[in-house]
């Protein structure tokens, strides 16, 4: 049901989140470079207005272990 897919995406989440988002090291021409992943800042996620609610925890859980935040908004609603 909806709390199976709130545990299995949170937990998936949890467990790759640190190896998703941990820097890279590349050999380049002459030298290396580091990739290195920022937090990109506050996201609008824009749904339905009928939503399941698992799909703001969804991208909101992986944005936020990434040092985002989310602000889920309807086409009903202002920001």
């Amino acid at each position: 049901g909806v709390l199976g897919v709130f545990g299995w995406g949170g937990g998936y989440t949890a467990e790759q989140g640190p190896q998703v988002l941990a820097d890279e090291e590349r050999d380049m021409d002459g030298g290396r470079a580091i990739i290195s992943y920022q937090p990109t800042g506050v996201l609008l996620g824009i749904q339905p207005w009928n939503f399941p609610l698992y799909q703001v925890i969804r991208y909101s859980a992986a944005n936020i272990m990434a040092g985002n935040t989310t602000q889920p908004n309807t086409p009903n609603t202002t920001v």
